[in-house]
């Protein structure tokens, strides 16, 4: 019975030893979950910010962009409205110079059948009378000038 008694006692030992052992283990697994777990979190954290100064960086190159885009597009329509500007400016000024034209033409036209009467009448002139020719010639003269002056 002795020897049985060790023998319980000795597996009782080891038992407690086992458990005390097992208890160790599980503590040292604990820490070292523990300790993983921080590291864990720690390059979670690390990424998060990798991966939020990245985005931030992404976000200022498409603002960038954007604002080169709106930049472009602001240049092209200023550039349209000033060519508008344009093109009704020298429609402005082709009208003006159509009118000028057309007046001008209009006073050649007047001027050359001025030419014609003064023409005709200096023939017909010259069988009047010196005073009633001087004064119709005058005449003729002054409606000239009224006309050329206007």
């Amino acid at each position: 019975m002795t020897q049985e008694a060790e023998r319980y006692a000795q597996e009782s030992l080891n038992c407690q030893k086992q458990l005390a052992d097992s208890e160790q283990n599980r503590e040292e697994f604990k820490i070292q979950a523990q300790e993983t777990i921080k590291q864990l979190i720690l390059f979670l954290w690390f990424l998060e910010i990798y991966f939020f100064f990245r985005w931030k960086a992404k976000v200022k190159k498409l603002e960038k962009d954007v604002d080169r885009h709106k930049y472009g597009s602001t240049q092209v329509l200023e550039r349209n409205e000033q060519l508008v500007k344009d093109m009704e400016t020298f429609k402005a000024q082709n009208i003006t110079l159509r009118e000028q034209v057309s007046k001008l033409e209009a006073d050649l036209n007047e001027a050359q059948v001025y030419i014609t009467f003064l023409t005709f009448y200096k023939y017909s002139l010259c069988s009047l009378p010196t005073i009633l020719r001087k004064q119709l010639e005058s005449s003729i003269l002054l409606l000239i000038n009224k006309k050329l002056c206007r």
